[in-house]
């Protein structure tokens, strides 16, 4: 028979009024929900067992099998992975030497181009002091030309001078002595 939930609080309800409130709700408390019917027994419970071991197991071989498959491929993938990455470091690496070396190419080339400027430039800079050089020499030859000329003048002028001052002082002395003797 199937209790129902009306003759449960009936139930309730007389052993309210004989025992009191607390007691009959400690009494019915300590009875199942529904009727005993739905209550497990030992061999349900044992049963149970069984089956959810057997349910636990067939789980963990679907678990390791799937963690099996995934590893593996996780591992595929890795070694996809770590060889890409080796071929892509390879690449970059003979890039990156070919770019030094047509850098240090490119920068030797440039050395030697600034080198034989700097020569040129040097020869051009020797050349032109060579003709200021010589510019000088030719500017000091014709200062020292032009002083020699003023000297010889100015000597020429003294000398004509003093030969004209002796000569001058001689008639003098001359003229002394004659005026002297007559």
């Amino acid at each position: 028979m199937t209790v129902s939930e009306e003759r449960r609080h009936a139930l309730y309800l007389g052993l309210e009024s004989v025992l009191g409130r607390e007691r009959a709700a400690t009494m019915m408390e300590m009875l199942p929900p529904l009727g005993w019917a739905e209550v497990a027994t030992r061999t349900d419970l044992a049963h149970q067992q069984v089956v959810l071991r057997t349910e636990l197991e067939a789980f963990r071989t679907s678990l390791r099998a799937e963690m099996a498959s995934l590893r593996a491929e996780l591992q595929g993938e890795m070694a996809s992975l770590r060889a890409e990455l080796q071929g892509e470091m390879a690449s970059l690496r003979a890039e990156v030497k070919q770019d030094v070396a047509s850098l240090r190419a490119e920068v030797k080339q440039d050395v030697a181009s600034l080198r034989a400027e700097v020569k040129e430039d040097v020869a051009s800079l020797r050349s032109e002091v060579r003709a200021l050089a010589g510019e000088v020499d030719r500017m000091g030859d014709r200062v020292l030309a032009r002083l020699e000329a003023r000297i010889n003048d100015a000597l020429v002028s003294q000398t004509r001078w003093v030969v004209g001052s002796v000569l001058a002082t001689f008639v003098a002395f001359a003229g002394i002595v004659l005026g002297l003797g007559r």
